[in-house]
Order: C-alpha cells, then structure tokens, then sequence
C-alpha cells in the first residue's frame, strides 16, 4: 500500500508519518528515533537489522492505517544490510513507493552512486543531528514536488489535447484529487514545510482556481512569513483575480523580507511595468539585472522596454536610445527569446528604422516558441504584418501554454482590439472573464469591444457592471458616459462624463471633443 493514494485533498489534521528505523545498534535506534521525536514525529518503530525490517514492511504494507511510510535505515548491518532493503523494498509491488533514507559513515562516491542507483530518497552521513534531518526530510519533499511537477505537465498536456465538450470539468476534478492527494501527503514528511502548500496553490492555479489557490498560497506566507516563492505565487493570484493593487504589495512586502532578492525585484518590476509605472518599473528591474543569475535576457529586455515606455512618455530621447540598447543587447544574449525580438523590432519601427524591423521579423518568423509568453510575441509580431490567422494561431497556442490564463488573455484581447481584430479579441476576453469574473479590466475591455462593434447596449451593460466592482474609476465612469451618451441618453451620459472629469482632470479635452465631435478617445 503505498501513501501516495490514501490523503484526501482538502488537508485538515495531519496523522504523523509512520516511520519504520533499522540499526543493528541500540544506542543509534534510540538516537534515531529520539531525533524524530524532537522533530515531531511520534509514531517511530525500531527494527534491529534489514531482515526484521523487510519482514515487517511486508507485514503490514495491505493494512492501511499500518503501513510503513517512511524507512530510516542504517547501511552496514547483518543479515540483510540497508543498501539491499532498499533493493528488497524497491522490487516490491506493495512496497515500492515507500520512501527510503540510508545512514552510513561512510562517505565513498561509490556508495553514494550504489544509493542512487537503486532509488534511495536521500543518504544522510553520520554524524547527524536533527537539523540535519530536518533538511534532509525538506530536500526530499522539494525531490518528490518537483517529479509530481514533471508527471503534472505531462499529463494535463494530454489532458488538453483529449478533451471534449462537457467532459473537462470532470477531468479537472480527477487530476485535482490525483495529484492533490500526493502533494497533501508530502505535508505529513515534513510538516513545518510551506513547500507542499505552494505547491497545492499552484495545482488550483493551472485550472483557473483562484480563490482555492490564494487560500494555499496565503496558508504558505502564513506559515513561512517571508519565502520568496510563496509570496510570489500569492502576488501572481491576486492579479489574477484583478487585485492590482494587493498583487504589488505582496510583491513589495517580500521584498522588504527579502531585500536582496533580485527574482522578487524582476517579478516587481516586471508587475510595475504591466501597470505603466515606468520609473518603479526601471528601479526594480535595474536592480534584479545586476543580481540575476538565469533569465537576465528577459529582465534586460522588459527594462528596456520600461525605459522606452518612460521616454516616450517624458519626450526624453536619451532614455529611449537607452532602452533600445538594452533590447538590442537583451536579444544578443538570447537569440531565441521572441518576446526581446519583438520589442526590438517594435523599437526600430518607433525609430522610423524599417530596414532593421524587417530583419527582426524575419529572424522570429524562424524561431518556435517554447512558452506562453514567445506565442504571444510571435502573435504580436504577425498582427504587425497584418497577419492575422497567423497571429490568431500563435495567440491560441499562447492560451493553451499560460499558466495564468487571465494575464494572458487579457494581452491577447488587447492586441487583438489594438489592430481592429475585434471578434477574435472578444473570444479571449471572454475566457479572461470566465477566469475573473471580478476583473474592471476585462469588463471594460468588453464594452471597448462591444462598442466597436456598434453593440452600444452591451457596451453599457459592460461598463456598468464595471462601475459596480470598481465605483471610483474615472475612465471606466468616462466610458459609461460615452457609450450612453452615443446610445441616446445624452442627459445621463453627461452626468457621468462630467463626473470622471472631476475625478481626473486630464479628461476635460477628450469631453470636449465627445460634446463637439462625437469622439471618443478614453481608455
């Protein structure tokens, strides 16, 4: 019986691991097993030598609420030592899947090798303590996370590719509760551990699940305030269901935690850059550029683009050289990172540079994107070519690929409506929707859409369920205005207009051009 199939989803208490530990010597079961008490673990059994050991395993391994979960097994030992317990436990049907750490003072790379060839989950050399352990046991939870992660991605691939129409809510809730049920049983190995808890976060995650993961997530900050990587996947959440504003102080307050961070201050950056904050943006990605170890092509290509931003913003020619450079250097340094080719060829078009565009677009049109975010710059770099079943294609492989949806989604939908693609824009706004029904953004970007397409009553219907979640938004009360105003009831629509420009005064201009002109300039 293995405890890969026996823990149910939801958490709740958490039954102590049943451990089984073997030494031929006393004192060192009596050491082995008072370590594991003082980690908290209190269901420990001692087994003298390898063959008492088997014999028990066998014992008990069909009784459910018996069988051994974990073995500690020392090496050296007579008449079965623990390198062939391991095998023994290996080659058994009902035992194969138990975990399995060997002790030895023996510190040789040929053991070592030997251990690891046949399926040991960790070796721990003598002497220990129980911090040693401790880490032990975490590293092993980190092993068994990331060969889960790799099952996870294969089989949901073939999950999207096998479904039909009425059949994927069942085989969410079957991969849910297949891998739930492994995830939530590496919590007993190492309870202390936020680890398993990101994880299950993320499992909600891949299938839109939000509020279920940003339970798990803020269940992991909770307890284990401060790691980097629970805070991040808190942060991704919140945006995901449209909570801009708590998505950036999650990433703020890690950061606080752990200031010299520079994934958390690419992530930061990167966050601010979505937002159009260009100087928090160059700030943070600036700093993480200098500390990164992997990933600084796609950090110097987003600061870039930030600084392009910015410079065109503030007319600040400097900065705009700048940021092409960056490009320019963010894509020597990784060739096959479309997302740096794109903005590069989005740069030289800015330049009025044509020649070097064009050459840009031909070095992508040769490179395969590997994940969400190349299809999209791929899509991007074909609705430039007015190529739009290409981009729509790339934009589709993009939806599939994203592990958030929405993110994806809603960029998707907004290149799509930048380049007059309105019924294709309007199919990926929906699933944004459908993934955050709380979102203003997507909201408003369907009554955008629903306007262009004369549809002023459902532009209305849009803004107003717009207005409902967000009351305080000037552009999204603007554009309440407009469309009511183009929809005949000028006397409201002027209401609400009058009312955003109070709010934002910058607004006046393009009211005056709506009264005048009919124009509708507000986004």
């Amino acid at each position: 019986m293995s405890m890969w199939s026996r823990s149910q989803v939801g958490g709740g208490c958490v039954m102590s691991l049943r451990i089984l530990a073997i030494d031929d010597m006393g004192a060192m079961r009596s050491l082995v097993k008072r370590t594991l008490n003082e980690l908290g673990f209190d269901d420990v059994t001692t087994a003298s030598n390898g063959k008492e050991a088997f014999d028990r395993l066998v014992a008990l391994s069909d009784i459910k609420e018996k069988a051994y979960e974990l073995v500690i097994s020392d090496w050296n030992m007579q008449p079965v030592n623990g390198l062939q317990l391991l095998k023994m436990v290996r080659s058994n049907e009902l035992l194969s899947e138990t975990l399995f750490i060997l002790l030895t003072a023996e510190q040789g790379r040929d053991n070592i090798v030997a251990a690891l060839q046949a399926e040991v989950d960790e070796y721990v050399i003598k002497p220990f303590n129980s911090a040693t352990i401790k880490a032990k046991l975490e590293n092993l939870v980190a092993k068994k996370l990331a060969a889960i992660k790799v099952m996870f991605d294969k089989m949901a691939a073939k999950f999207k590719s096998d479904q039909v129409d009425g059949d994927a809510d069942k085989k969410t809730v079957q991969l849910i509760e297949f891998f739930g049920s492994r995830i939530n049983n590496l919590k007993r190995v190492a309870p202390w551990s936020s680890r398993p808890l990101t994880a299950m976060g993320n499992l909600y995650q891949q299938f839109g699940k939000h509020e279920e993961a940003e339970k798990y997530f803020r269940d992991a900050v909770k307890m284990n305030f401060g790691d980097t990587e629970a805070h991040a996947h808190l942060s991704n959440t919140l945006r995901a269901t449209g909570k801009l504003g708590e998505s950036l102080s999650e990433l703020e307050l890690a950061l606080r935690l752990n200031p010299n961070s520079a994934e958390l201050k690419r992530r930061l950056g990167e966050a601010y850059l979505k937002s159009n904050d260009y100087e928090n943006a160059i700030k943070y990605l600036a700093e993480a550029q200098a500390g990164l170890t992997a990933g600084q092509a796609g950090n110097l290509s987003a600061l870039g683009k930030a600084k392009m931003g910015k410079g065109e913003a503030t007319r600040d020619a400097g900065l705009l050289t700048q940021g092409v450079t960056d490009i320019q250097k963010a894509a020597d340094l990784d060739p096959s990172l479309i997302a740096a080719q794109y903005n590069l060829m989005v740069a030289y078009k800015k330049l009025g540079k044509s020649n070097e565009a064009l050459a840009v677009m031909e070095r992508i049109e040769k490179l395969e994107p590997s994940d969400a975010e190349g299809w999209i710059a791929l899509g991007k770099a074909f609705l430039d070519r007015k190529e739009r079943v290409k981009a729509v294609f790339a934009f589709k492989k993009a939806e599939a690929l994203a592990r958030n949806k929405f993110d994806a989604c809603m960029e998707i939908a907004g290149a799509l409506y930048d380049n007059g693609v309105i019924k294709e824009a309007q199919t990926f706004n929906a699933i944004a929707i459908e993934q955050n029904p709380s979102s203003v953004l997507a909201y408003n970007l369907s009554g955008l859409l629903h306007r262009a397409q004369g549809s002023l009553k459902e532009a209305v219907a849009d803004y107003e369920h717009a207005m409902n979640l967000d009351p305080d938004n000037p552009v999204i009360e603007f554009n309440l205005g407009f469309a009511l105003f183009k929809f005949g009831d000028q006397e409201k629509g002027r209401v609400y207009l009058e009312d955003a420009v109070k709010k934002m005064p910058e607004l006046e201009e393009k009211l005056k051009e709506i009264i005048t002109e009919g124009k509708n300039v507000a986004r």
